[in-house]
């Protein structure tokens, strides 16, 4: 049975945010924020995890080919403009003008319409810890609006940003990662 979350409770975004920075700890941090937008491809909300699956899958094959373990953390939102995943990825040195049309091809979506997919590389004129605060505070904006508070606590200074209402319900899990972020492969010293 298949159930859905109107938020992402505290649990997970602790756990999504712990995976994060282990990638730091396993020697493979994230470098780029990559989005991709279901509605713009047709897909509807139902549909947007399984497709995900999918998707990941043929990354995985994607960074296999290059010799690059597929590191990565991401949540699921609903705006406007439909289901979207955010997903923090390792992709080293790789230049995003090249990746970006290898992973287009990947994902089955060679011509996607403009705003579909968007890969940012982190700000080189930021720290690395900096980078990922901001981006997984924006990232797990879709908190249960009580333990906001305690989120902001955690990743921004007081004050950053104000409470944020909920973004509607998402159909399946909310956040995932790779296995070779869990708290595990850290322990164990696993490098993918």
């Amino acid at each position: 049975m298949t159930t859905a979350q109107l938020y992402l409770e505290l649990h997970e975004a602790e756990k999504l945010i712990a995976a994060a920075f282990n990638s730091k700890a396993i020697g493979h941090p994230f470098t780029h924020f990559l989005t991709i937008n279901f509605g713009k491809l047709g897909i509807a909300p139902i549909h947007c995890q399984p497709e995900w699956q999918r998707m990941l899958k043929a990354i995985r094959r994607l960074h296999q080919r290059h010799n690059l373990p597929l590191i990565a953390a991401w949540v699921f939102e609903r705006q406007e403009t439909g289901v979207h995943v955010h997903c923090l990825i390792h992709l080293g040195e790789w230049n995003g003008k090249v990746y970006d049309p290898l992973l287009r091809i990947a994902i089955g979506a060679k011509r996607p319409p403009k705003g579909t997919i968007k890969n940012i590389r982190f700000h080189s004129n930021k720290s690395w810890e900096q980078n990922m605060r901001e981006l997984l505070f924006y990232m797990c904006k879709g908190i249960r609006p009580e333990n906001q508070p305690r989120l902001i606590g955690r990743l921004k200074k007081k004050g950053d940003s104000e409470p944020r209402p909920s973004q509607g319900y998402i159909v399946g899990k909310r956040y995932g990662f790779t296995r070779n972020l869990s708290p595990n492969a850290k322990r164990n010293n696993r490098t993918p």
